[in-house]
């Protein structure tokens, strides 16, 4: 088994009164009894449609049960998940957690529990309570706020969170955990479906070496911006269960986790978007970002601005698999300060079958020496590539064989700058000829044939 040495192994449906949810589980030899099961791996509903199937995938077989409980913790034995419900969520979500508060709802009220203080229609900025809708910000309507009550304890934080109270649901987080002192945050009972707003919720909680965020509900957050800044230790973010649809704000996100040296976005999704600056700024530790399969948007550059910002070590980015729009996005004013990083890009399998521009694509991107990937764009509408290369630093050598030329009529400036160069490889002549005639080429560039 994949599994280890599984005695058991079950699919377990979860519902929480809104939405199912699929994991499997599973006991080993040394942990007899169904108290010891253990979470081994979140799925999908359709990643199991019967028991055989099931067996098959973690090796066990003859044992294997499909589980569903209901909202009441009643539980059913199933063969099969085709009569289960759609699920709207992959991966655990929790039951929710509806507290009671013996006080008067009137704005700013205040309710204690456990480890967390919660306030009526108000959230915690940096400190201070300020009303939904003060000081420009958005008004999130009939609901709670909450911050953890004592930011200077190093205690760890195990109070299950209120999912609403007295019928009205939690809907701010910011700044939740900002300035704490704690070593471990325990989100694991967290359910957060109607939270709105999580900006700033760890903010600056440098103590914390690890954090695990994957029981976290997304759908309904419109601003993450600040969510992990200032987290100096945490070593790791799998931030895969994040659903970004409807998120607007999603700046400086992971702004000064000195710790973290990987990072995959790849599930992000911007089709709500408004600003997403500075994203990785001061990730300074930051090795590798994965960012496959995003669907860029004809957006203006304010957006993005400084996406990566300064990331003295960064040395691969992964963006697999991007559907770009008719302008290529320009890296160089997303990048900032880069000029001792010496980074692989990898854009295999960009969707350009709509884009007639490339200008100024990779222009200014410092420290860049290798884009893996050209030879798999559509150039058929292509007829800007101008600027596509500018000033780029380091790169001494670019292979341009898989990439046509032929229906691009402007390629001014392609290798401007671009004073380490000086070797470029063109899939024919009639490329060669055209991409040794643009203009402000480094003399001791030569592009020729492979």
């Amino acid at each position: 088994s994949p599994y280890g040495d599984l005695d058991d192994a079950y699919v377990v449906v979860t519902y929480d009164g809104d939405e199912y949810s699929y994991y499997y589980v599973g006991k080993d030899s040394s942990n007899k009894g169904i108290g010891k099961l253990t979470i081994f791996e979140e799925i999908g509903k359709d990643d199991i449609t019967d028991v055989d199937s099931f067996e098959t995938s973690v090796g066990v077989g003859g044992r294997s049960k499909i589980i569903v409980y209901d909202a009441n913790g009643n539980s059913t034995s199933v063969d099969k998940t085709s009569s289960i419900p759609e699920t709207g969520n992959k991966g655990m979500s929790n039951a929710s957690n509806d507290c009671t508060f013996d006080g008067t709802l009137t704005n700013g009220a205040e309710y204690v529990n456990g480890q967390f203080t919660y306030r009526y229609r108000q959230q915690n900025i940096e400190g201070t309570w300020k009303n939904f809708g003060a000081d420009g910000s958005v008004d999130y309507g009939d609901g709670w706020g909450v911050v953890l009550t004592d930011k200077n304890s190093t205690d760890p934080v195990t109070t299950r969170l209120c999912t609403s109270i007295n019928g009205k649901p939690l809907l701010s987080t910011a700044y939740t955990f900002y300035n704490s002192k704690t070593s471990y945050i325990d989100l694991s009972s967290f359910n957060t479906r109607n939270v709105v707003n999580m900006f700033g919720m760890f903010m600056n909680a440098s103590n914390v070496t690890t954090l695990d965020v994957r029981a976290l509900n997304t759908s309904n957050v419109i601003s993450i911006t600040y969510m992990f800044k200032g987290m100096t230790n945490v070593q790791k973010l799998d931030v895969s269960n994040f659903d970004t649809s409807k998120m607007q704000y999603m700046s400086n996100v992971f702004e000064n986790c000195t710790s973290i040296t990987s990072i995959d976005v790849s599930n992000f999704d911007f089709s709500s978007a408004i600003t997403i600056y500075w994203l990785f700024s001061g990730a300074n530790n930051l090795k590798r970002i994965y960012m496959d399969n995003w669907n860029i948007r004809a957006q203006d550059k304010s957006a993005w601005g400084m996406l990566f910002g300064n990331l003295p070590n960064v040395e691969y980015i992964s963006m697999k698999n991007w559907k770009i729009p008719a302008a290529a996005p320009q890296f160089g004013w997303t990048w900032g300060a880069n000029s001792n990083n010496h980074v692989t890009i990898d854009v295999t399998g960009w969707d350009t079958s709509n884009t007639t521009s490339l200008y100024g694509m990779f222009g200014q991107v410092n420290g860049l020496v290798q884009v893996i990937g050209l030879d798999t764009f559509d150039m058929s509408h292509v007829t800007n590539a101008s600027l596509m290369f500018l000033m780029t630093g380091e790169m001494t050598t670019l292979d341009l064989s898989g990439v046509d030329f032929s229906n691009v009529t402007n390629v001014d400036g392609i290798f401007q700058s671009d004073n380490k160069l000086t070797t470029v490889y063109a899939r024919n002549q009639a490329d060669a000829a055209k991409l040794n005639a643009s203009s402000n080429k480094p003399s001791g560039l030569t592009v020729t044939v492979k």
